[in-house]
């Protein structure tokens, strides 16, 4: 796991150090974030729902403690905001490959944790 793609001392802080909850919250993660960031590397997503997935992406992103892909998406609703058109889509590839990576890390450490118990 590496750590530029999954910080988990950074999310089991903010939840109060509660693995439990973490590995829930991780959990909801991978069931929804998926389709996800798919929809928002799809050359036909418009901008007005991409800024809508990417807010939603980056939040879901932070509270796992994945910040090179929280940070891709605030990046892609950024430029949305500032009116520069599709001047975001050139980090669509990015973004595929930072959720991928997420995931396998995200699945990873469930996956630890479960042996442990």
């Amino acid at each position: 796991m590496d750590e530029m793609d999954l910080n988990v001392a950074t999310a089991l802080d903010a939840v109060g150090g509660d693995d439990e909850l973490l590995a829930q919250v991780m959990q909801v993660f991978i069931d929804t974030a998926p389709p996800l960031w798919q929809a928002l590397a799809s050359p036909d997503i418009g901008d007005a729902d991409a800024q809508q997935i990417a807010h939603r992406l980056k939040g879901g992103a932070g509270s796992i403690g994945a910040q090179r892909l929280a940070n891709c998406v605030a990046d892609i609703e950024k430029i949305i905001r500032q009116g520069q058109g599709a001047g975001w889509r050139h980090l669509q590839p990015q973004l595929l490959q930072l959720g991928e990576q997420v995931q396998v890390c995200v699945r990873g450490y469930l996956s630890k944790r479960l042996k442990r118990a």
